[in-house]
């Protein structure tokens, strides 16, 4: 007849045998020793329903490794910060890495997904948390910022338009949808400032203008913080500046 033998202590002597039915193996489960370890003859436990691990909230860590990692998986008991492959997710609330780099060292929360090192990664949540200017997205490799998205949703890249607006140039010129452009200058006829919401890194940036056919348009006054825009009638037309509807800029740079 098979039987569960329920061990105290090392130093203990009591043994207490329960007779388990429906079976011919012997099965020895071991109370917890002097340093907690629990464990059964063959090292495998069955739990069925609910399981809370550090109900107190004691100030300690969970770990479970793999064969090659010893942070497989990783609770931080200081901060509650989840790291898998990574043993010490210090920066992201969820870090995703192959060591223990520092990764996007502005950053206060969101997911962050290391290759090697801090100089190559993918980051959700940046620096400065939801704050218009934050980081939201960040791509970096080889430690160049490729793309960031901002909280306000600008994507920030030598391949993304840094602004861009439409205006009915006529009378009164209004915006009428744009993007990183606060407002407009009605400097003269045909003659126009956009103010940018967010500067420019510098005035070295590319401004591409278009208006109404029959209209000549050229950026000028190049500032970090707005841009000068004329439209002159073509040419064939006659010369001098002209207020025109369907007036555009798109602008490029850091």
């Amino acid at each position: 007849m098979a039987k569960v033998k329920i061990t105290g202590h090392a130093s203990g002597t009591g043994i207490l045998t329960v007779t388990a039915p429906n079976t011919s193996t012997d099965r020895t489960i071991t109370l917890p020793d002097a340093t907690g370890t629990l464990a059964t003859t063959a090292d495998t436990t069955d739990l069925d329903g609910a399981i809370t691990i550090n109900e107190s909230g004691a100030d300690v860590d969970f770990r479970v490794e793999s064969d090659t990692n010893t942070h497989a998986f990783f609770i931080q008991g200081s901060d509650g910060k989840i790291g898998i492959g990574e043993s010490t997710p210090t920066t992201h609330q969820l870090c995703f890495g192959e060591d223990s780099g520092s990764g996007d060292s502005g950053a206060s929360s969101g997911i962050s997904w290391r290759v090697s090192d801090s100089e190559n990664y993918f980051s959700l949540g940046g620096a400065g948390g939801g704050s218009a200017g934050a980081r939201a997205l960040v791509f970096k490799c080889e430690g160049t910022e490729l793309l960031s998205v901002r909280g306000d949703g600008r994507g920030l890249s030598q391949f993304t338009a840094k602004a861009w607006a439409h205006i009915n140039g006529t009378g009164t010129p209004t915006l009428e949808e744009s993007h990183n452009v606060s407002s407009i200058v009605d400097e003269a006829t045909g003659q126009f400032t956009f103010n940018f919401t967010n500067n420019m890194a510098n005035a070295n940036y590319a401004c591409v203008a278009t208006a109404q056919h029959n209209s000549l348009t050229g950026c000028a006054g190049y500032a970090v913080g707005s841009v000068w825009l004329g439209v002159l009638l073509a040419y064939q037309d006659g010369n001098g500046y002209v207020d025109k509807d369907n007036t555009n800029i798109v602008v490029f740079g850091d």
